[in-house]
């Protein structure tokens, strides 16, 4: 299976995106996503080739967080609180989901 870089917003199937993609999908410049990835808050794909590729899980989460910074008028480093959060909240719904089904299979009804 080949992988597609995503370069274009208006497509759905991709493995990656690129710079301007993942700006113009969150709503933020792609001066800030560098600035994101300055403060750690994600992290390329690659660090080798000249253009750089994120992945596609960044998507949701990252439009929820600059959603929350347009709609508070809150700065860039919110952003990076906001997506802590997203991704603990995330982690948590993944543990309840793997308890839950080994608490079914232990104790069915």
């Amino acid at each position: 299976m080949s992988q597609q870089i995503f370069k274009n917003p208006s497509i759905e199937t991709c493995d990656f995106l690129d710079l301007n993609a993942l700006s113009s999908l969150c709503n933020i410049s792609p001066e800030e996503v560098r600035e994101l990835v300055d403060y750690g808050a994600i992290k390329p794909m690659n660090s080798t080739t000249l253009e750089i590729q994120f992945s596609v899980d960044y998507i949701k989460p990252l439009q929820s967080a600059c959603q929350i910074r347009q709609d508070y008028d809150f700065d860039l480093f919110s952003v990076v609180i906001f997506l802590g959060f997203l991704n603990r909240i995330e982690e948590l719904e993944a543990k309840v989901q793997h308890l839950l089904a080994t608490a079914h299979n232990e104790f069915p009804k």
